[in-house]
């Protein structure tokens, strides 16, 4: 019986190679040890330190304003008129005069108001003279964030019509009691205003850190993904991402803190995770 062996040889002439596949292209981070603040937005209505209410000293009604909300104004200096004529009586007009050296902060009568002399009436003022300088916000704080609050503590403000521009200020007062209707503590912010864009009953918003933890480990919240009530991170080992579940702590608009799960020092996916695969072979961008 003879046996016949045929050997095939396929030659690969003219073919071309598999190409290795493609790399997913990240951008990563690295878990560091840092301190993270959790921030609240509160705000409130500016006013100025030195401010003093300006009422009539007799009975009459508003006859004339001489000056206008924003004028600068001398101690003594004329704001209203009052016209005191009575029937069968003619008066010599009143001017309601300042009793500082300031600007106008406000006028709070209109021309034919009747005002009273506070002295037998009880009467509301009738402008508002603030010194220039230093400015006051009043802020009422939730009392759940009361033991993040301290006197001293550096704070910066915004307002609505210069919203690019900070200023800087500082927690002087702290009230001790709670209210018991509102839950919340009042506190009081001084900004310097060196520059005098500030004015009295403007808007100010200030973002206050109402918890900070020292020496943690944080990473970017573009680093997590959410999963219900769990949380997730992409680490990356060996060339590949490792789908790890975390435990968070403090978290503000751009960082959370991880309490379990990661090291310091971790390489971690940011951003784009929905197109991460657990196991798949990632590259980071240069």
């Amino acid at each position: 019986m003879k046996f016949f062996i045929v050997i095939l040889f396929v030659a690969s002439c003219g073919g071309k190679a598999k190409a290795p596949p493609q790399l997913h292209e990240i951008e990563a981070t690295t878990a560091v040890k840092e301190s993270i603040e959790k921030t609240v937005l509160f705000t409130g209505n500016i006013v100025a330190k030195d401010a003093v209410d300006v009422f009539s000293r007799a009975n009459g009604r508003i006859s004339k304003k001489l000056l206008k909300e924003g004028d600068p104004v001398k101690k003594g200096q004329g704001i209203l008129v009052v016209d005191r004529d009575e029937i069968g009586y003619t008066f010599k007009p009143l001017i309601v005069d300042s009793p500082i050296d300031g600007y106008v902060g406000s006028i709070l009568v209109d021309v034919g108001t009747i005002v009273h002399d506070r002295t037998v009436f009880a009467q509301d003022p009738v402008a508002v003279v603030v010194r220039p300088g230093i400015m006051r916000v009043k802020l009422d704080i939730p009392e759940r964030y009361l033991d993040g609050i301290h006197v001293g503590t550096k704070v910066e403000m915004k307002v609505d019509y210069m919203d690019k521009e900070v200023f800087d200020g500082t927690i002087v007062t702290a009230a001790p009691v709670v209210d018991e209707k509102t839950r919340t503590a009042n506190i009081e912010v001084e900004v310097p205003n060196k520059n005098g864009k500030l004015r009295h009953g403007m808007f100010g918003r200030i973002n206050l850190a109402v918890e900070k933890h020292e020496n943690t480990l944080v990473i970017p919240l573009e680093s997590i993904s959410w999963e219900g009530d769990k949380q997730f991170v992409f680490r990356i080992k060996d060339g590949k991402a490792n789908r790890v579940q975390v435990k968070t702590g403090l978290r503000n608009e751009t960082h959370v803190e991880i309490l379990e799960g990661i090291a310091e020092g971790d390489q971690l996916i940011v951003g784009d995770l929905l197109d991460i695969k657990d196991g798949e072979a990632v590259a980071v961008k240069k």
